[in-house]
């Protein structure tokens, strides 16, 4: 199973995943754990920029869209985005 922890370490992660994963918005990724939610981009291959965090409990539909335009916003604000990396697939990206 896809820990956050492993992630974070950089430990190898192979297929399969726990589930199919597409970026909600513009290249802006989403990933969940029983209790928290990290949104944020992939500048690079295997590199991932978490900019927003929340509780699980916090996040309504709402609250959800806010985080997505949160993220979306600081990205197009730091002027590093290079839009050749938006992949559609997870596997792409690590």
């Amino acid at each position: 199973m896809l820990m956050a922890r492993d992630f974070c370490a950089g430990d190898e992660m192979t297929p399969p995943l726990p589930h199919i994963m597409t970026p909600p918005k513009e290249g802006i990724w989403r990933f969940r754990t029983p209790d928290l939610r990290f949104v944020g981009w992939f500048p690079t291959k295997g590199a991932y920029i978490v900019s927003e965090i929340e509780l699980k409990s916090h996040c309504t539909a709402e609250r959800d869209q806010e985080l997505l335009d949160a993220a979306t916003q600081f990205r197009a604000e730091l002027s590093i985005d290079n839009p050749n990396l938006r992949g559609e697939k997870l596997n792409e990206l690590l």
